[in-house]
């Protein structure tokens, strides 16, 4: 094989420490391989003498297959070589294995040096979960009974309402972040003492505030400064103004500098002077006019000098707050290290290690320096692939073991993603650069990639040039990072054409052989002649559709015009890739196999979501207890029960007052004497003679027993893709042979270790693998992906927002700046993050987004002939293009939430170039008949339905109490999609965005709800809606009655006890007792949650009013707001609601013989009412 020149020297260079950077497709695991190779036939050093380690089990086979492949092939190539056939021989032995395999082995041939029992297992992930929680709560209960002040005061701060789980996922939150540390408690307290802080103003969390303000502050000035250019070049008399804003910005970071809390006060008084009126009478471009306005009130006012006035602590409240917290803190890391003391002990009682304590306990043996220079003089070298993703306990281990001149490193910093995993990038970095100026250490850059087409690799490189930089992304995206052509193939198609008038500019152009990226938007689309050069193919709103169904149906779309237009692509060719399948599974499922398009989904809890494993962990339900609702309707609806939707429906209209099926299913059995009935009997039979031969069979042989006598492996074996599912539906005997290893045996216990997995998203079920032959699609996150390729790689879901909500949680945490914590004021009941949580946020959401750009990178670069983009856009494209030219991230990069915008702000400059393809979809090009219901399909089964009650034997009453069950209409719902029907809400939302969402962040106002940021505004708002509709207006309401109703409406199911904590109480108080709300109380008649029905523009709309009343024979409407305003700002934004509460009096004209005479919106937030 013929090498490149850095190939080359990472493969022959000897006595040194190297590291190599490899970027994508550079042919990193071929140079290792051959490194290894050479050593071993080279040098006559024996493989058992290294250590080679990977990130995984699969590339520790595959490394230990390549090796021997080589060797077998020096073999033939140079007949008999004793050495190499004793290696050949030994490779099944040798130290080709993951971390933990080595720690395993290390452990036990060193248990004596511990005294631990080397028979130790390692725990799953349910086993552990099982000890965790076991630990914790034996903890809790003893500190509970002792009275334990610092314990109580912890719960005080971080439980809610009685609810301890809050508490105790902190400290699993925090155990399991420390045990990335080489000494995780001794860690743990250095972090704590942070909070012991003498000077607030020479503390790095204040270093690192000031930090953010200034880069707010550059990107805000650069914003200026554009507009001021914008001014000049249009002869605009804004100019003057402009300036000042500058000025008032420079002498804000000048005071920065110098004294934080002159700058909150300085920036607190700023003034804005107007902007100068310009006439459409001059002689001027409106449309710049237009622009620099906007720019103005938006990027500079509202987005700069509106967010700097945001911070509003003064140090002396931020010193309080730390020196309060500290004691805190210390509390809570005695509680953590209690913690992981008593579950050490109990993983100890078990005979059982997790993965953590593989790592830690190795670093114990190392510290015994016989064990450590024993290991040194045995391993000649040591290769480590993946190294970007080590933390610094592994990279310790590595560094007692080495030699000065051993150590191969191998990885890319570009493509570590593994930060939930606590994968520390900054390691591979800080010796990046060591490596290139140490003696004794060498440092290679593999750049040149073997994979991809001229297409993907300039689209690649075009991107990250722009978004990968060293400011956002922690790297510099520079010519050693850049993607270069390997093969002269790829060159040929794109040569450098010199256009003869531009000759001496060196313009450059590049040509393509056909497009290698394709760019999908379903959007809506405005003023289709905007810009010529996309390809447009119609405009429809797609803004009341789901979008995952949506996203499915297009890639299914796309799919199908691939086969069917191109001879040489099959379906084994092409990879789906989104950034998690959660939610997905089951709808990709259900799409492609209406389309006939194969698929397989790589997704670890796949295998429990897909039909065929869901419904045989529901049988098992069932015979472990068949009084479960939703089971036993699963499987009597099954080829198991044989029951179809009449007998279903006959059961359950036997006795409908009864709430449970499970009991109505008996009573027919045993009151009914006809067909059904016997057909009831015998499955019940059936049911309590599989428990009873479940008491006496082992566990395996039980399951494997009732899915052959049911005859269900055999039916799911006749289904398409009928052997992987048989695959499939095997995992289930083989988490029972790996659980029947435990101690309790029984199916009731089996079925809670499964719950167990699916509560906490174990790893450790994955699906049957396929090989490379089997001609299917594969769907799976882009995190699986990493390492393979595909000739199409289509990557979906590229709107969706970064998941960033872990900045929500109460504690964060952070190697370099430790334990960020809220400071909780329990007596007046409000929370804000201490100066440390702020540094700890910082530094979160930047590496949150460095990291999404990584994976970014990764995702793009499984291609090797061609990429296509999908995402879909709320906004319309010609509006999102023309905001991105104008500057539509006022911060720049540091404002991206998601992919769509981060490839958008790369291809700004460049949207016109013709070397990408950019397609606009039709939303009629997508098949949606499967999402909804046509109004001739509606009145089919509607008329189905009335057949039905015909040919039963009722009387008129009891088929209105069974229409009234079946045809329910809820009080308080969601506004359901359909072809011809839109909602009032929907259009008030487009009416909100055309006129830019204001929702205003409070200033040091931290109101109960705001406590739970699990909840987005709109479930925050439904939540608030459904507790005020149980409201009697009439009624004379105290504090306690309102705690009453919604402590009822716990116990009833209405909600959730951690819903309740979003309804604010006192809000809703002091709405009753308002002017308002005595108003209502007084009127005649009260009216609430009222749904209706009306036309609008050819469209039948849909709402839900809130409340109306009449007073005086007129109508009062009034809609309330859970949104988050300031009372000054409550008018203008009660006008973004405008349309809606119009709309809503036309339909209240419509319907009532009385006219409204009034209209309110009242704003629940700041007690403020408005009237429209």
């Amino acid at each position: 094989m013929k090498w490149s020149i850095n190939q080359q020297d990472a493969i022959n260079t000897r006595g040194k420490n190297i590291l190599v950077s490899a970027a994508a497709g550079s042919g990193k695991t071929a140079v290792l391989t051959q490194r290894i190779v050479d050593i071993i036939i080279k040098e006559k050093i024996s493989i058992d003498s290294m250590l080679i380690l990977t990130f995984t089990k699969a590339a520790a086979n595959e490394m230990k297959s390549r090796i021997q492949s080589r060797l077998y092939k020096y073999l033939q190539e140079n007949g008999k070589d004793i050495h190499i056939k004793n290696q050949i021989g030994l490779i099944g032995q040798a130290n080709i294995s993951t971390m933990h395999a080595f720690c395993v082995g290390l452990l036990r041939e060193n248990f004596e040096v511990l005294d631990i029992d080397p028979n130790f297992t390692l725990g799953n992930n349910s086993v552990i979960s099982i000890l965790k929680d076991e630990a914790i709560q034996e903890i809790f209960e003893e500190k509970y009974e002792s009275q334990d002040e610092d314990f109580l005061n912890l719960v005080n701060i971080y439980s809610k309402r009685n609810d301890d789980s809050y508490l105790i996922n902190i400290v699993y939150q925090i155990y399991t972040f420390i045990q990335s540390k080489k000494e995780p408690i001794k860690w743990l307290y250095e972090q704590a003492e942070k909070y012991n802080i003498k000077n607030i103003n020479d503390s790095e969390y204040m270093s690192v505030m000031k930090k953010d303000i200034r880069l707010n502050i550059e990107s805000l000035k650069s914003i200026i400064q554009n507009a001021i250019d914008l001014c000049k070049n249009a002869n605009l008399k804004y100019e003057e103004t402009l300036i000042q804003d500058m000025e008032n910005l420079i002498y804000l970071e000048q005071i920065l500098q110098k004294d934080y809390d002159l700058f909150i006060k300085e920036v607190s008084q700023l003034k804005y002077p107007k902007l100068k009126s310009i006439r459409k009478t001059e002689d001027v471009d409106m449309s710049e006019v237009e622009k620099v306005k906007n720019i103005r009130d938006y990027h500079i006012k509202k987005y700069g000098f509106e967010e700097l006035k945001k911070h509003n602590i003064t140090t002396s409240i931020y010193a309080k707050q730390m020196k309060d917290y500290y004691p805190v803190i210390l509390s809570l890391c005695k509680l953590v290290e209690e913690f992981a003391s008593r579950y050490m002990v109990a993983k100890l009682e078990k005979n059982i290690f997790d993965f953590n304590d593989l790592e830690h306990q190795t670093l114990k043996i190392l510290s015994d320096e016989d064990c450590a220079n024993k290991l040194k003089q045995k391993y000649k070298y040591i290769f480590y692939d993946e190294y970007q993703d080590s933390n610094e306990v592994q990279d310790t281990i590595i560094q007692k073991i080495s030699s000065n001149d051993n150590l191969f490193f191998v990885g890319d910093v570009k493509q570590s993603i593994y930060r939930f995993r606590l994968a520390e990038p900054q390691i591979f970095m800080d010796k990046y650069e060591l490596y290139k100026t140490d003696d004794n250490s060498k440092k290679i850059d593999l750049s040149e990639n073997f994979r991809s087409s001229s297409g993907v690799i300039d689209f690649c490189n075009m991107i990250f040039e722009k978004i990968m930089t060293k400011d956002v992304a922690g790297i510099e995206y520079d010519d050693s990072a850049r993607l270069k052509y390997h093969t002269k193939k790829y060159k040929k198609s794109c040569e450098i054409i010199k256009n003869k008038k531009l000759a001496d500019q060196n313009i450059k152009f590049k040509l393509y052989p056909k497009s290698s990226v394709k760019i999908n938007i379903l959007t809506n689309i405005e003023e289709k002649n905007k810009y010529s050069d996309y390809e447009i193919e119609n405009d429809i709103d797609i803004s009341d559709f789901e979008d995952e169904e949506l996203m499915a149906e297009l890639t299914a779309k796309q799919i199908i015009d691939m086969i069917n237009s191109r001879k040489n692509i099959n379906y084994r060719d092409i990879i789906i890739l989104k950034r998690s399948l959660k939610g997905s599974v089951n709808i990709y499922s259900r799409v492609f196999k209406k389309h006939n398009i194969p698929l397989f989904i790589d997704y670890s809890q796949a295998v429990f979501e897909v039909l065929e494993v869901s419904l045989f962990i529901d049988f098992l339900k069932i015979i472990d207890n068949i009084r479960q609702d939703e089971a036993l309707l699963a499987v009597l609806l099954s080829s198991i029960g044989k029951f179809d939707i009449d007998d279903i429906t006959k059961i359950k209209i036997y006795d409908m007052k009864e709430k449970y099926f499970y009991n109505i299913f008996f009573k027919y059995a045993r009151e009914v004497q006809d067909e059904l009935s016997e057909k009831i009997a015998k499955f019940i039979k059936k049911i309590e003679n599989y428990a009873d031969i479940e008491r006496y069979m082992q566990l395996d042989e039980f399951i494997d027993y009732i899915m052959t006598d049911s005859s269900y492996k055999d039916y799911i074996s006749t289904m398409p893709q009928g052997e992987m599912r048989v695959q499939n539906l095997e995992i289930i005997n083989e988490k029972a042979r790996e659980f029947i290893q435990n101690e309790n045996k029984s199916l009731f216990h089996f079925l809670m270790y499964i719950d167990a997995i699916l509560k906490n998203k174990s790893d450790d079920i994955t699906p049957k693998s396929i090989s490379k032959e089997q001609n299917l699609v594969r769907l799976m996150s882009i995190h699986k992906s990493k390492g393979l390729e595909s000739r199409i790689v289509i990557i979906n879901d590229l709107q969706k927002k970064f998941n960033m909500q872990d900045k929500n949680k109460a504690i964060l945490l952070d190697a370099k700046y430790g334990i960020g914590s809220n400071y909780v004021d329990t007596q007046d009941d409000y929370y804000m993050p201490t100066l440390a949580k702020k540094a700890v946020l910082s530094e979160y959401e930047s590496g949150a987004r460095a990291e999404e750009i990584r994976i970014l990178y990764v995702a793009l670069t499984r291609a090797k002939n061609e990429i296509i983009l999908n995402s879909i856009g709320k906004t319309p494209y010609y509006k999102l293009m023309e905001n991105i030219r104008t500057g539509f991230f006022p911060k720049g990069l540091e404002s991206i939430n998601n992919y769509q915008d981060f490839i958008l702000y790369a291809i700004a400059d460049d949207i016109r170039d013709n070397f990408f393809h950019t397609k606009l979809y039709q939303f009629n090009e997508i098949e949606i008949k499967d999402i909804i219901l046509s109004e001739e399909e509606k009145t089919d089964v509607r008329q189905k339905f009335e057949d039905m009650l015909k040919n039963i034997s009722l009387s008129e009453e009891e088929k209105k109490l069974i229409r009234e069950k079946y045809t329910y209409d809820y009080e308080y719902k969601d506004y359901i999609t359909k072809q011809v029907k839109t909602s009032v809400t929907s259009l008030a939302k487009k009416n909100i965005e055309l006129k830019s969402k204001y929702i205003v962040e409070k200033l040091f106002d931290y109101d109960y709800h705001k406590k739970l940021n699990d909840f987005t505004p709109e479930k925050i708002g439904t939540l608030n809606h459904l507790f005020l509709q149980h409201i009697d207006f009439k009624k004379d309401y105290t504090s306690d009655d309102l705690e009453k109703q919604l402590a009822d409406m716990i116990k009833s199911d209405f909600i959730t006890q951690e819903e309740s904590e979003v309804i604010n109480l006192k809000q809703v108080y002091n709405f009753i007792k308002s002017d308002i709300g005595k108003r209502i109380k007084k009127s005649q008649n009260i009216y609430q949650e009222e749904s209706f029905i009306d036309s609008y523009d050819g469209t039948l709309l849909s709402g839900v009013i809130d409340l109306f009343f009449e007073e005086d024979n007129h109508l009062v409407l009034l809609d309330y707001k859970t949104d988050s305003v300031r009372k000054e700002d409550v008018k203008e934004h009660a006008q973004m609601y405008k349309e809606q509460i119009n709309l809503y009096k036309t339909a209240l004209n419509k319907a009532f013989d009385k006219e409204v005479k009034q209209s309110y919106i009242y704003f629940l937030s700041v007690g403020e009412i408005v009237e429209i």
